[in-house]
């Protein structure tokens, strides 16, 4: 009996992704069963798996993972008041929305809240008192 060499093949340089990056930069070759961690740039999250290996035919074990926009919900709103983010449908990182009370109403509290490096809204929120 004889044997065959078996040819692994090596697997190409993991895919750049946008607004993220991976820890095999500078890696010179990629061969079966390494692993390669994907990370999203602050205000970015990750969507897909972070870990991708090296298999045996010299591919990927899946595509990159893909990095989207941290953002906030919609600003909530108050009892008898209105805010100024009403019209926008996105709300980035560091967005200030303010907040005015209906005639006859006073504003207590804070008049704006921030949108966070955490995709929340800062708090306290103000509210409307009178009537």
């Amino acid at each position: 009996t004889f044997c065959l060499p078996l040819v692994v093949q090596p697997c190409p340089m993991p895919p750049e992704i946008t607004n993220g990056n991976h820890n095999g930069q500078g890696k010179a070759f990629f061969t079966m069963g390494m692993r390669v961690t994907y990370t999203c740039d602050p205000g970015y999250y990750l969507v897909g798996n972070a870990v991708v290996f090296c298999k045996v035919s010299g591919n990927w074990s899946q595509p990159g993972p893909s990095c989207e926009e941290l953002m906030c919900p919609q600003p909530p709103n108050i009892a008898n008041g209105l805010h100024s983010g009403q019209s926008l449908d996105r709300f980035s990182l560091g967005v200030t929305v303010y907040y005015g009370c209906k005639h006859g109403y006073e504003l207590v509290g804070n008049m704006s809240i921030n949108c966070t490096e955490a995709g929340v809204w800062s708090r306290p929120l103000p509210r409307c008192e009178g009537g």
